[in-house]
Parts: structure tokens; C-alpha cells; sequence
């Protein structure tokens, strides 16, 4: 009797062995979707990876230095604060750049193109630039986040003689800090003028330029 249960037992373990484990594996096509919907029902000003371009449902996003956004859909956000190569702007409820201060580097990079046409829309004049606030050679941005509509005559004369005084300052080594505010009348996205503030080793100066062909 006990020889018949051993035998038994040793049939039943045979039979057991016999199985094949199965383990259940994730539906790719399911994970795929679940990703999508964490993406899609992520927050507006979504912490992204810095200077960055996402779209989510039918706009186009921009991040800034620290991965907040600031543009949607290529225009800039209102009443909002952003950082750009290190330089950090303030807009106005119209959206408009009202401020732009930073210490001044110089860039290591080749001139960069201008490839934005809708500076200043149907305010931008025929004798206008679209002009820097941060110059280029600062590695100030060639995007609509530091391009405002400028007279040509200002931002190839007075403008850029002002900035050629701070490169110099910075290729004597010495430290510069700039701020530019331009102002607006009524609804207008063409400043009026620009209260340029710079300091050099400290020593500050203030100049008010007229977005005018007069220059200054």
C-alpha cells in the first residue's frame, strides 16, 4: 500500500513538472498609450528639458533656460518672465518685451540668422531692422523672444556704437551688466523708444534712445 502511494506522489510531481510557467507580458501598444495620455494631461507650464520644443494636442511649445515655458505656438506669453542664454525678460500684458537685463559675455559663435518674419506684425515700419536687444555677439537670441521692431538707422548707428563701447569693456576683461527697456504707446508692438542701462566695473550710465530715423 505504501509502495502504491509513493507511486503515486512521483506521478503527480512528473505531471507538475510538465507545465510551462507563464508570465504575462505588457502590451506595448497599451504602454504606448498610457505614456500618451501622462503627456497629454501633464500641466501648462510643464517643467521640460531647457531650451526646448514640445507640442501637445494642437500647439507648438518653447521652453527657457530653466525648462519653463514661454512661447506657444511661436508668440510670446503675457505678463510673464523668462530666461534666454542666461539673460532674463519681462513681458506686458499685451505680450510685448518690456525689460531685458543680464552681465554681458561675449558669444563664441558665428553671426546667427534672422529667420522671424512677424516682428512687430503690422506695427513694423519699412525703415525698421529687426533689431537685437541683447546684440548677437553677446549671444543674445536671434528668435522673437529678443528681436523687437527697430529703426534701421538706430540699431546701425547709435545703438550699435553703445554696443561696441560694452564689447570692448568685456574684451579688456572688465565687468559689464546691461538692462533694456523698451516702451510702448497704446497697443502698438513697436517700442517708441529704449532706456538702456549699463554698468561697467560699476560705473553706470543711462541713455534713452528714440525709435526714430533721427537715431538718438
Amino acid at each position: 500500500m505504501i509502495e502504491g502511494l509513493s507511486m503515486a506522489l512521483k506521478e503527480t510531481v512528473q505531471d507538475e513538472s510538465s507545465f510551462t510557467d507563464f508570465t504575462p507580458s505588457f502590451d506595448k501598444e497599451l504602454q504606448s498609450d498610457v505614456m500618451s495620455f501622462e503627456d497629454a494631461d501633464r500641466p501648462f507650464n510643464y517643467a521640460n528639458d531647457t531650451n526646448d520644443v514640445y507640442e501637445e494636442n494642437v500647439s507648438r511649445y518653447d521652453t527657457d533656460d530653466n525648462g519653463k515655458t514661454y512661447k506657444e505656438n511661436g508668440e510670446l506669453l503675457a505678463n510673464d518672465t523668462y530666461e534666454i542664454n542666461e539673460y532674463r525678460y519681462v513681458t506686458d500684458d499685451k505680450a510685448r518685451i518690456i525689460s531685458v537685463e543680464g552681465d554681458l559675455h561675449l558669444s563664441n559663435t558665428e553671426r546667427k540668422t534672422i529667420n522671424e518674419d512677424n516682428v512687430g506684425g503690422e506695427d513694423k515700419r519699412e525703415t525698421d531692422d529687426r533689431g537685437h536687444l541683447i546684440a548677437d555677439r553677446f549671444n543674445g537670441s536671434n528668435k522673437i523672444e529678443n528681436l523687437v521692431p527697430m529703426d534701421a538707422n538706430l540699431n546701425r548707428g547709435d545703438f550699435k556704437k553703445n554696443e561696441n563701447l560694452l564689447a570692448d569693456a568685456l574684451s579688456d576683461g572688465r565687468e559689464v551688466t546691461l538692462k533694456v527697456e523698451p516702451t510702448y504707446e497704446g497697443d502698438s508692438k513697436r517700442p517708441t523708444s529704449f532706456t538702456v542701462t549699463d554698468s561697467i566695473d560699476g560705473a553706470q550710465k543711462v541713455v534713452v534712445f528714440a525709435n526714430e530715423r533721427k537715431g538718438v
